[in-house]
């Protein structure tokens, strides 16, 4: 008989970090939470990686002050990627972290790919040539902050950054090397080539290890400021999109995660590495997953609950259930499209802009809602549908975040698409991944396989009605001639 264990879940996002307390079982026991900002400046968009170790420090008191006798078994950090920190030879923070939305480096990687040429770049990094990712980051460093890029001993996203101050060896998970656009997918090392191209000593960059590997132990400094044993466990971290994937228990073909936050993102996984011409027009990464050999992408839309919020204020700012109260089980007459902060796969259009189509002086705020529902799943849909084109079919899927909540939201979803929609019991997938990293880790369960069947759980599963089906793909034919047909007329620029 194991005695129940706890792990420490760290959740590093764009305006704050969650922390999470669960069991072996995948329970949450205690939350705590601490939001920061960016800082704008011009057209520039920074991330203080010391506010963000500070906030997370002070989310993790909240607990264990709250709770000194809870005994952490194991450590671990998701977080976003893209946004490198730059430490020096002391490991100290030499600058604030460039935003991934910060356009800074647009210029150089574009001349980076021109000399590289952006087909080997997708072939070795799985990643088309885009100013989000680190290197074009510290290609503009290069460039325009010699003084900085100069003084550069150490690289590492905000996951690892955070595990490496509580006192885990220098390292990177390969998920989150992905986003650097300087990691070889198929061979799950640094590009030697990207990386003499850049003009900086390998030696920098940190080793690689899976997600889940043990990567040290709490030091005593970072025990007192935390109030977490001295030698509990680290284990590597990673990409949050991965993690939040484990913990929604996607482990197998045709299975994918769609989180429904304020932006969407559907995750499928597949088994081999999917680099071909349709996955690079699509804009679709090739992720290195956490399960040995396998591999994810990322199809995703900028804007989903953050359109809902932006509607529901015009409404008043009536309730969630009073929103959705009334909405018909059928497609509105309302044609909507999501592109409220560019659009995102398969298009990548940072100009295009958002429309209402459809309207008359019979249409009611309530069609208009439905519209909107309507609109983000046929986004959605167009995704599934290049990633089919790819040569990856998604046949289920499994939902969380703050939409999934809605019953007659995911019905709707699972009418569009034609597939069931498996709503899972937890909204928090990634925290349940460390209990499943956590549980193989400490030798609870064998492999990650074998934790994901006792630890995720489905709360209902929707399933299509296909009737309702057939009405829908009509107007999604519709749908589909939007963007195109209005993208000259609407975009910003």
């Amino acid at each position: 008989m194991v005695n129940q264990m706890f792990f420490m879940g760290i959740d590093i996002g764009s305006s704050g970090c969650k922390v999470s307390v669960v069991d072996e079982k995948g329970n949450i026991i205690k939350n705590s939470s601490k939001n920061y900002s960016f800082t704008y400046e011009g057209n520039t968009i920074e991330l203080s990686p010391e506010m963000v170790y500070e906030s997370t420090v002070e989310a993790i008191r909240a607990i264990t002050d709250e709770n000194p006798s809870l005994h952490i078994d194991a450590i671990s950090a998701a977080s976003f990627g893209e946004m490198v920190v730059l430490l020096d030879e002391n490991d100290k923070v030499l600058t604030n972290s460039i935003s991934y939305s910060d356009l800074r480096g647009q210029s150089q990687i574009r001349e980076f790919s021109k000399e590289f040429g952006e087909d080997n770049i997708y072939s070795v990094t799985g990643t088309t040539p885009d100013a989000m990712y680190s290197l074009a980051k510290l290609l503009w460093f290069k460039e325009n902050r010699r003084d900085i890029f100069s003084k550069t001993k150490k690289i590492c996203l905000f996951a690892d950054f955070i595990l490496q101050k509580f006192g885990a060896d220098y390292h990177m998970d390969y998920s989150l090397a992905s986003r650097t656009q300087m990691f070889d997918i198929t061979h799950r090392c640094w590009s030697d080539e990207i990386v003499s191209r850049l003009g900086i000593d390998k030696s920098i960059l940190p080793p690689l290890v899976p997600s889940g590997t043990p990567v040290g132990t709490i030091s005593k400094k970072a025990s007192a400021d935390l109030g977490i044993e001295e030698g509990t466990l680290i284990l590597a971290g990673g990409h949050d999109q991965c993690f939040a994937s484990l913990g929604a228990g996607i482990i197998h073909e045709g299975m994918a995660l769609d989180g429904m936050g304020s932006n969407e993102c559907v995750v499928p996984v597949f088994s081999t590495p999917m680099i071909n011409e349709t996955m690079k027009e699509s804009s679709f990464a090739c992720v290195p997953y956490l399960l040995e050999g396998k591999y994810v992408t990322y199809a995703f839309n900028r804007t989903s609950g953050s359109v809902i919020d932006w509607y529901k204020k015009l409404r008043q700012n009536i309730s969630y259930d009073e929103l959705f109260e009334n909405i018909e089980n059928s497609p509105s007459r309302v044609l909507f499209l999501p592109h409220f902060a560019g659009a995102a796969t398969p298009y990548m259009d940072d100009d295009a802009t958002g429309a209402i189509a459809g309207l008359d002086l019979s249409v009611t705020p309530d069609e208009v809602t439905k519209g909107i529902i309507d609109g983000l799943n046929y986004e959605i849909k167009i995704n599934l549908d290049a990633l089919k084109k790819a040569g990856h079919r998604v046949s289920k899927l499994y939902v969380s975040g703050g939409l999934s909540k809605n019953d007659k939201v995911l019905q709707t979803k699972a009418d569009i698409l034609g597939m069931d929609v498996c709503r899972l019991e937890t909204s928090q997938a990634g925290t349940v991944a460390v209990a499943i990293l956590g549980s193989v880790a400490k030798g609870i369960y064998s492999d990650i396989e074998r934790a994901v069947e006792k630890i995720v759980r489905i709360d209902k599963i929707f399933t299509p009605d296909m009737e309702n089906h057939k009405k829908y793909a009509l107007r999604y034919e519709k749908y589909k001639k939007m963007y195109e047909n209005i993208k000259n007329i609407t975009k910003r620029n």
